[in-house]
């Protein structure tokens, strides 16, 4: 009987790494819509043009490898936050606050992907970091349908296989949906809000050097500058977002993208000096005429709330 691996089957789950690049035990297991995408995984190889033979064909030898991919899930709570900004203080006794600080530094864990089958194929990344992660959310739904979704873009220093899957419970709260979204600007609630994202970019180096204990692996990565972009689409009624782009300066006020379930549970992004490159607004002849407000921020606060005691035992 012919058995074929199934993503609905998949497990993905983390841990932190104490040291960067030594593999942990998982400790957290995504419950809603995760999935991984390799698209990083490569192996360099080098030609030979000249061998010293009397031969047009080509030669090669191994070169250094790329590892890496791009995780995508459902928020439950907002724990793999603290792998995009390096830094995160709990407080309280039930709920908690998390509160994020972007830091010069980002921190490393072993991501796993377990498929299960008669026999587990399960495949370890360790030396895990987010080089840019980006939250969607669109009334439209999607795949997942009305869920949102964050992607985090990984380079990770190693892979290896394997048949053994780390036993865990996933969590069981509901996922965060558009219908959880609240947008303010100018200290004014947005009602009209279609879409948007929020993509933090730290653009890690490559962590390559010439250095034979690392051989073909890479070393650990570091933030070089870290970038706060993305972008909001409304329903237009007035003026109000074409002013805001006319004006050419930040925008003035409260400006922050809250997600909540309820009054104790929920994820805020506070923006500073957020100011809007462009803003088009095009005509929509079978419709109602939206703007995408293309937006860019010095800094952005990160401030949770739940009932989770501690993101990573921190």
């Amino acid at each position: 009987m012919v058995e074929f691996l199934l993503g609905k089957r998949e497990l993905i789950s983390v841990g932190k790494e104490t040291t960067y690049g030594t593999g942990v035990s998982p400790t957290y297991l995504f419950g809603r819509n995760a999935k991984f995408d390799p698209n990083k995984n490569a192996q360099k190889w080098e030609e030979i043009l000249g061998s010293g033979a009397d031969n047009i064909n080509v030669k090669r030898e191994i070169g250094y490898q790329n590892i890496g991919g791009t995780l995508t899930f459902t928020p439950q709570d907002w724990a793999m936050l603290y792998f995009v900004f390096g830094s995160v203080n709990t407080t309280g006794s039930g709920p908690y606050t998390h509160t994020f600080t972007n830091s010069n530094t980002v921190p490393s864990f072993t991501l796993e992907r377990a498929i299960q089958a008669s026999t587990d194929r399960v495949r370890t990344y360790t030396g895990c970091q987010v080089d840019s992660a980006t939250l969607n959310f669109a009334t439209g739904g999607g795949a997942g349908g009305g869920y949102i979704d964050l992607s985090l873009e990984i380079l990770a220093q190693d892979v290896s296989n394997g048949t053994a899957t780390t036993p865990l419970s996933a969590p069981t709260t509901q996922g965060f949906q558009f219908r959880h979204a609240k947008l303010t600007l100018n200290s004014t609630e947005i009602v009209e809000l279609i879409s948007g994202s929020l993509n933090i970019n730290n653009n890690l180096s490559d962590g390559r050097y010439a250095n034979y204990t690392l051989n073909e692996k890479k070393g650990e990565s570091v933030p070089q500058i870290r970038r706060v972009t993305g972008n909001f689409v409304i329903n237009l009624k007035d003026d109000t977002y074409f002013d805001l782009w006319k004006n050419r300066q930040a925008i003035p006020g409260t400006n922050k993208l809250v997600f909540q379930r309820g009054e104790n549970d929920y994820v805020e992004f506070t923006f500073t000096n957020i100011v809007i490159p462009s803003a088009p607004d095009p005509t929509n002849l079978e419709g109602i005429n939206t703007v995408t407000l293309n937006f860019e921020a010095e800094y952005v606060s990160v401030v949770a709330k739940d009932n989770v005691s501690a993101y990573f035992g921190l």
